[in-house]
């Protein structure tokens, strides 16, 4: 009788496992039809520059850089853990490659920064190739520091990806 028990009891748990391995299957190829690599981009240069983000492409023509599904579906990874669940909330994931400059910001990681000898030297990114990667459609509440104001919530979320070693570089949200 305990033996029935026990044979009752694994078949269960093992079912219980097939099903959340097959959902987490499943979740990954959800999130695969969300991407969209883009030749163009849809950023708005204005509010870029105010980010102190300059790309040296033109934003408004197609780009001819030839990047693999590959490595756009590796940026997108990088970005998903640097976001943890706004693959899944995404509506739509844009893959963007440039070439970008921000001397602006200087709060790298030190994985980013052995990563890339030439972020390390200058402490910026100077025209440095990047995939952007943009999750469309979140809600991410943003942070205000005027008491009692309500702060904007996002729908927007981009995280900037070094093209050579794959390590985030940063993340921003305007819209």
């Amino acid at each position: 009788m305990n033996n029935k028990r026990l044979l009752i009891i694994a078949v269960i748990c093992l079912s219980a496992a097939a099903l959340v391995i097959g959902n987490s299957d499943a979740s990954q190829s959800t999130i695969s039809s969300k991407i969209q690599f883009i030749e163009s981009s849809h950023h708005d240069p204005a509010e870029l520059k105010e980010l102190g983000i300059q790309i040296n492409d033109d934003l408004s023509k197609p780009n001819d850089h030839s990047i693999s599904a590959k490595q756009s579906e590796d940026a997108v990874n990088a970005a998903k853990t640097d976001a943890p669940g706004y693959a899944e909330q995404a509506k739509i994931i844009e893959v963007e490659f440039h070439h970008i400059t921000n001397s602006d910001f200087k709060l790298f990681s030190e994985d980013a920064l052995k990563s890339n000898p030439t972020l390390s030297k200058n402490g910026f990114i100077s025209n440095a190739p990047c995939f952007i990667v943009t999750f469309i459609g979140i809600e991410r509440p943003g942070k205000t520091s005027v008491r009692g104001q309500v702060p904007k919530t996002f729908t927007e979320y981009s995280v900037v990806v070094d093209a050579i070693s794959n390590k985030v570089l940063y993340g921003f949200s305007y819209r």
